[in-house]
């Protein structure tokens, strides 16, 4: 494989790159991925509060442990039956 050597564009863009320091965090300059990881962020927030308020409203309504933790599993269950056939 033949090495070329950068575009003077390119070399430009990758000495005044704010996130140059931050190889991991370079990734969120492309528009798309940016999108994506907003999305995600927003919606495991919403996801993590709509859990939080489920396991809220079955405490005060019950006062039942059992049922509560049937509530968990019940939000955790789709993760474990899903996440290694989808690849997460």
């Amino acid at each position: 494989m033949v090495q070329t050597e950068p575009t003077p564009r390119l070399r430009e863009q990758r000495r005044f790159s704010p996130l140059r320091s931050l190889a991991v965090l370079a990734v969120l300059q492309h528009s798309a991925m940016l999108r994506l990881w907003l999305a995600q962020v927003i919606y495991l927030s919403v996801q993590s509060a709509a859990s939080y308020g489920m396991i809220v409203r079955m405490t005060d309504e019950t006062s039942s442990a059992t049922l509560v933790s049937l509530v968990l599993i019940a939000l955790t269950l789709p993760t474990f039956l899903l996440g290694a056939p989808a690849g997460a």
